[in-house]
């Protein structure tokens, strides 16, 4: 299910960046709820916040981005998997 392919998604995403040498610091994780809502927001300092996110999140989230990436078939087969909402900015 969703939880499954999100850990098999942080799996790949924590290999992709090692490859980088970019491994993420990440401070406070521990103060994300264990269950409910929450927001967290990108400021995109990079293309890679996306593959960030997946890569330390530990609990799958939804991604929202910007409806023109539904026009890219790569981007909406990968981002629809993720269960992504697109949305007009």
């Amino acid at each position: 299910g969703r939880a499954r392919r999100w850990r098999w998604l942080g799996w790949c995403g924590r290999r992709l960046l090692g490859l980088t040498g970019a491994g993420p610091t990440v401070d406070g994780i521990a103060n994300l709820p264990a269950a409910g809502r929450m927001v967290v927001v990108a400021n995109h300092a990079s293309y890679l916040d996306g593959l960030v996110l997946v890569s330390v999140l530990p609990r799958p989230v939804t991604f929202v981005a910007k409806k023109e990436l539904e026009h890219n078939p790569f981007a909406r087969i990968f981002l629809a998997r993720l269960g992504c909402l697109f949305v007009e900015r």
